[in-house]
């Protein structure tokens, strides 16, 4: 979910909770009074804001080439057996896409039979995020996710 502002960066604005009109509802918290001088670090490369816009762009690429990652009641929640990562899977009739996310400051393992136990049998997976490919190993191995990152994994289809 992006939340106005997100893209550039903006922090959430608790500033609503001072406006009587406003402070019984929190979705005023995502609606930033947009900082024009942090706007335009956008375009100058390296910049916190500049990196997450690029990021937003490339997830908004991302979800345009996975058209099965839309809402159509297609999610399955993950087991990950680890109280740091939440995942899912999204499946439309052939398809699958498996995303994980670690919450955690560390580096946190899953068992590879995450991605056996909704019924696939998946020997290799694509990370659209990174581009890298994963070769998905044996349940009494483990895949390491680094801290805060997330993946968005996709079955390779055999040839």
């Amino acid at each position: 979910m992006i939340f106005y502002g997100d893209e550039s960066a903006h922090i959430n604005d608790y500033s609503y909770l001072q406006d009587e009109g406003k402070s019984y509802d929190n979705r005023w918290m995502h609606r930033p009074v947009i900082d024009w001088r942090k706007q335009e670090k956008l375009e100058q490369t390296g910049t916190v804001e500049n990196r997450v816009f690029l990021g937003t762009q490339q997830l908004i690429a991302i979800r345009r080439k996975i058209s099965f990652l839309a809402d159509r009641r297609n999610l399955t929640w993950l087991t990950p057996h680890n109280i740091h990562v939440a995942g899912y899977l999204r499946a439309w009739e052939k398809d699958r896409v498996y995303c994980l996310f670690n919450f955690s400051d560390k580096e946190q393992f899953l068992t590879w039979y995450i991605f056996r136990e909704n019924g696939m049998q998946p020997s290799r997976l694509y990370d659209h995020w990174s581009g890298e490919y994963l070769d998905v190993k044996s349940d009494r191995e483990y895949l390491v996710m680094q801290p805060y990152t997330f993946l968005i994994l996709e079955p390779v289809k055999a040839e």
